[in-house]
């Protein structure tokens, strides 16, 4: 069983020194789980081979994507909760912060092309520093691990840091 937001991982005894199966063991403890107030648990019984690498509270994943950031907000609650209500749906959680910044950047196209920046660059400077982009990946013999670029976190925070971001022109300016 394991956890991934301040989780952790337990291993059962071998099946021949207990009574229950894994799954009758997880309904069990998501019970007495339940009772305690103030515990979020999703006891979970992970699959040898994780294909996408991504550990979540539960089995399955689903993602809601949308470019109205207030359509996500007012949705999703309402689809847990509709899902939490479906017989067969166990341990139904969102993982979306409403707390998340958002601000609106309005970009001068004509004025930035006439300085040699086009709209893909100042993407780029946005998503590398506010976003979590992947710049690279170190091998290691049993592991790999992803390099993350992004801005230190209190930068992200608010929109104070655009002034101090730089896009470099195609004329090297």
């Amino acid at each position: 069983m394991g956890g991934n937001q301040g989780g952790f991982f337990a291993l059962l005894k071998p099946r021949t020194q207990r009574a229950l199966s894994v799954d009758e063991t997880i309904a069990e403890l998501r019970g007495k789980f339940f009772m305690v107030p103030g515990i979020m648990a999703f006891p979970q019984n992970p699959p040898p081979i994780t294909v996408s690498g991504q550990f979540t509270a539960s089995a399955y994943q689903m993602t809601l994507q949308s470019t109205d950031l207030s359509q996500l907000y007012a949705w999703t609650p309402k689809l847990v909760q509709a899902m939490s209500a479906l017989p067969g749906f166990v341990d139904v959680t969102s993982d979306l912060q409403i707390a998340s910044p958002q601000a609106t950047l309005n970009i001068d196209r004509d004025r930035a092309l006439s300085l040699g920046v086009s709209p893909q660059q100042i993407q780029d400077a946005l998503q590398s520093s506010f976003g979590d982009r992947q710049v690279s990946l170190i091998y290691r013999p049993a592991n790999e691990y992803e390099v993350i670029l992004e801005l230190e976190p209190r930068y992200q925070r608010s929109p104070d840091a655009l002034h101090k971001l730089y896009v470099h022109s195609s004329q090297g300016i």
